[in-house]
């Protein structure tokens, strides 16, 4: 666990080192808090995230994390960055505050996936989807299927990852 200076909050070394090296003190101190996603699900580090009064960023690199945190944080002003973008695109988004393009996500969720992965999110049952979302059961596990393959995941065990998330956000 590395915690730079308090406003770098990361489980890699290099990763917190280059950051630190690279973002301008003053930019960074007081007005941004770094998070890394790993650290985040790791510690669970809700207390930091919440208590600070510096704007949050968070580095992710996966599209599963991208989708979970925007939905868990629609209504907030949090930054979602991709951990392999260029310092170019780091700075831009930090000095001009673009929330759009931070991160581009690889194949894109359908409306209807985008339900299916908020109804996964909050523990629902399938048979809680289909009375919720007015699907045909078939159809829910259509959509999950669906959500496992363009996020790349191993298998559908890989989705309880979105409970740490909302752990964290509650």
């Amino acid at each position: 666990m590395i915690s730079l200076d308090r406003f770098i909050y990361c489980k890699d070394q290099f990763f917190a080192s280059g950051l630190a090296e690279v973002i301008p003190n003053g930019l960074a101190q007081g007005t941004f808090t770094f998070f890394d996603n790993d650290y985040l699900l790791e510690y669970g580090a809700k207390d930091s995230l919440h208590a600070t009064s510096a704007q949050p960023i968070i580095f992710i690199d996966n599209d599963l994390d991208y989708y979970a945190l925007q939905i868990l944080t629609k209504d907030s002003d949090l930054l979602l960055i991709s951990k392999k973008c260029r310092l170019s695109e780091i700075l831009t988004s930090l000095l001009l505050y673009e929330k759009q393009g931070a991160y581009k996500v690889r194949l894109s969720l359908s409306q209807s996936e985008l339900q299916v992965l908020e109804c996964l999110m909050r523990g629902a049952t399938i048979d809680q989807m289909v009375v919720k979302l007015q699907r045909n059961e078939k159809t829910i596990y259509a959509h999950r299927n669906a959500i496992v393959k363009k996020l790349e995941l191993k298998n559908r065990n890989a989705l309880h990852r979105l409970k740490t998330w909302v752990d964290i956000f509650k």
